[in-house]
């Protein structure tokens, strides 16, 4: 199959930007391949835009994973491939078909996941032993009450954070991923501070997106960009500080403090990841904003909640 049938299944540019109708197998986009293997997940997220039938609500069969990784393999642009969910580790046969990924050459190997499998050292061994080099793990809070509130399994926190150290020590990179919303912007910087003791190498903040089960619930998770953003950047400040690699995504430019435009240029956590976000609608005070090509825009349920008022042009 070639690469432009795998595209067609999604002319967007990354899982987030589907409609929560479309079904997705496969998203490749500059380089980055998203293989959606499916599954249910352990964890129960309000901020999850797989869930209760979000854009990768189906099952691949093992079969067809190796058949998509071998049409991938063959054209040989993918410089990242990513097993994404549902909940990937969840999947009996993860470890070999990161193995078949491996023995296909692939240049990294990325599992998205809540990290909680990963807190079995075990298990964890097991993947990075398979060929993983790099596994991207949400995090939500710096605290078991913040993180736990949005994946709504008590228990959680601990996993995912015991799975961290885990994939750290075992020499794997770790991407912590924090969906930004009203329950936990104010602890940004807290968090690029813990991601940083627990050994992480790269941090990513992303604006809650009214996707899947994120959709009904959107009006109560999402906060004002306006109000949240001087938080996240405050926290990709520190992340760098600190020598992590840091961005920012969903978060219109002229939101953010002096320094937006290094956001703009920091978007890529790692190789092939620029503008895996888009879809954002621009306002009448976009218009005259000397950042416009740079930014994202704002999501369309945002602008049509909230409206563009506390938006302003960057001269």
């Amino acid at each position: 199959m070639p690469i432009t049938s795998i595209q067609a299944q999604c002319p967007h540019p990354g899982p987030a930007d589907v409609d929560s109708a479309t079904a997705v197998s496969l998203v490749v986009h500059k380089g980055r391949a998203d293989l959606f293997v499916g599954g249910p997940c352990n964890n129960y997220c309000r901020v999850c835009y797989h869930g209760d039938g979000g854009p990768a609500s189906g099952v691949m069969s093992r079969d067809e994973v190796i058949a998509a990784l071998g049409t991938l393999a063959l054209d040989g642009r993918v410089e990242l491939l990513v097993f994404n969910g549902g909940e990937p580790t969840l999947r009996a046969d993860l470890p070999q078909l990161v193995r078949a990924a491996k023995d296909l050459a692939f240049r990294s190997i990325r599992v998205q996941t809540n990290g909680r499998r990963l807190g079995y050292h075990a298990y964890a061994r097991e993947l990075v032993d398979a060929g993983v080099s790099d596994f991207a793990v949400a995090l939500h809070g710096p605290r078991a009450e913040v993180h736990e509130f949005l994946t709504r399994v008590p228990g959680s926190f601990r996993q995912t954070v015991a799975g961290i150290r885990n994939a750290r020590g075992l020499g794997a990179a770790v991407i912590v991923e924090c969906v930004v919303t009203r329950a936990n912007y104010r602890q940004a910087p807290e968090i690029a501070r813990f991601a940083h003791r627990l050994g992480a190498t790269a941090l990513r903040f992303t604006l809650v997106r009214p996707e899947g089960r994120a959709r009904a619930l959107f009006p109560s998770l999402v906060p004002n960009v306006s109000l949240a953003a001087p938080y996240v950047r405050e926290a990709v400040d520190l992340a760098l500080g600190r020598g992590l690699a840091a961005s920012a995504a969903g978060f219109p430019l002229c939101v953010l403090p002096a320094a937006a435009g290094e956001v703009a240029a920091r978007r890529a956590i790692g190789p092939a990841e620029a503008g895996l976000s888009g879809g954002g609608v621009f306002g009448p005070p976009c218009a005259a904003c000397r950042l416009r090509a740079a930014c994202g825009g704002v999501h369309p349920a945002y602008a049509e909640t909230f409206g563009w008022r506390e938006f302003a042009a960057v001269d």
